[in-house]
């Protein structure tokens, strides 16, 4: 059999609205609930409490990246993260072996990770 290019307009046209009709009601239903529950606002909370924010430099960010695609044990990748920290060295500027850690400038700092 042929179609009918008038039924099939409106089966087109009838799946176009109900494409656009719940696509509508689910951006309201999401505005609507992020306005009512507050998500992450607790966390936020608990995380301006607990501590200072950390101090990392973009190479940092982008090696734990890195580091992070290619894990050794896949069980342990999905129970914990790979994260480098700096250590600040304290006001004073050398360390034990002799080498400048200017507390000013994060690029000489010590890291753990």
């Amino acid at each position: 059999g042929s179609l009918d290019m008038s039924l099939s307009g409106k089966v087109g046209m009838r799946a176009i609205v109900y494409y656009m009709s719940t696509t509508i009601l689910a951006v309201i239903l999401g505005i609507v609930l992020v306005v009512t529950i507050h998500p992450g606002v607790a966390g936020q909370e608990r995380a301006a409490g607990s501590k200072d924010s950390r101090e990392v430099t973009t190479p940092d960010t982008l090696m734990d990246l890195v580091r992070n695609l290619f894990p050794p044990n896949l069980i342990q990748a999905t129970m914990q993260q790979y994260r480098t920290s700096l250590m600040s060295p304290g006001p004073v500027p050398v360390n034990d072996s002799g080498q400048i850690r200017d507390p000013n400038n994060t690029f000489t700092w010590k890291f753990k990770g």
